[in-house]
């Protein structure tokens, strides 16, 4: 536990990923008074340890498509959608994000056009680098 002014924290630090816990919180008052709260369910989440970028899905897709990743830290954030040539097709995320996992849902267009069918990727471009997934368009 951990005490900051009139904030009081406490973490269980003895957990297992995507695991519901029940928790029953007991304060008591200046005057002495006991207060009970709960039960309060909490799930585990998943520690992120550094970018990453999953696999599209559906792949193969005919439209729209759920595409996820990881920040670990408050980073700069690119995800564009690339075709086989490099050129840029659209793009996903711009911008700076605290950390934590994000989802997207894309349309699959490109400037209000639906990509044509083929072979795209990918790519997250973050300060530690760049990661890429490919994904196929069918129609």
């Amino acid at each position: 536990m951990r005490t900051d002014g009139a904030l009081t924290t406490a973490v269980d630090r003895d957990v297992r990923e995507g695991t519901t816990y029940w928790y029953r919180l007991v304060v008591t008052a200046a005057d002495g008074t006991p207060a009970i709260f709960g039960p309060i369910a909490a799930t585990a989440g998943r520690r992120i340890l550094g970018f990453s970028l999953g696999a599209p899905s559906p792949n193969p897709t005919t439209g729209a498509m759920r595409v996820e990743f990881d920040v670990p830290r408050r980073s700069p954030v690119r995800l564009r959608v690339l075709d086989a040539q490099g050129r840029e097709m659209a793009t996903l995320a711009n911008a700076e994000y605290d950390a934590g996992h994000r989802q997207l849902l894309w349309d699959g267009s490109e400037s209000s056009r639906l990509l044509p069918a083929g072979i795209y990727f990918l790519r997250l471009e973050t300060p530690d680098g760049a990661r890429t997934r490919s994904f196929a368009v069918v129609r």
